[in-house]
């Protein structure tokens, strides 16, 4: 369920494609691979698809950090779902992911300039965590 009120949304996206290749491989587990999967947002609130590209990087003590994009393509409703901006914008992203449970968590931030179309000089913030399952839950909200 997708829920929006003002510029604040929040929901479910499932996500599919995933795909990780070996980027760089060091001494002792040492690793950095490039990963990408697609979200697909088809409730009131936020329509489009967020194509993600990530840096996953392993480190020897077993954790997984990751930086990288969502390039979003769509309409965002307003709270009243009366009115959509269209276009596309790119969230920047931060993240780990949990290796005893495979879940992926992560924050995204729209900056100014990285929107285009109606989404041009809009700002923004937002989180998500991924399941195990590929499951996206997210929050996201536009600034402006």
């Amino acid at each position: 369920m997708q829920v929006a009120t003002d510029s604040f949304i929040h929901g479910t996206a499932p996500t599919s494609n995933f795909t990780e290749t070996e980027g760089i491989l060091g001494p002792d587990g040492l690793r950095i691979s490039q990963v990408s999967y697609v979200k697909v947002y088809r409730q009131k609130g936020m329509m489009g698809t967020g194509e993600v590209q990530l840096q996953y990087r392993y480190a020897t003590n077993g954790d997984i950090t990751f930086v990288g994009y969502e390039l979003f393509s769509g309409g965002v409703y307003d709270g009243n779902h009366d009115t959509v901006r269209r276009g596309s914008f790119i969230l920047d992203t931060t993240g780990h992911v949990n290796r005893s449970n495979c879940v992926a968590s992560a924050t995204q931030v729209l900056n100014n300039g990285s929107g285009s179309s109606e989404f041009a000089g809009v700002t923004g913030k937002g989180s998500y965590v991924i399941a195990s399952n590929g499951l996206c839950s997210f929050e996201f909200s536009i600034d402006n």
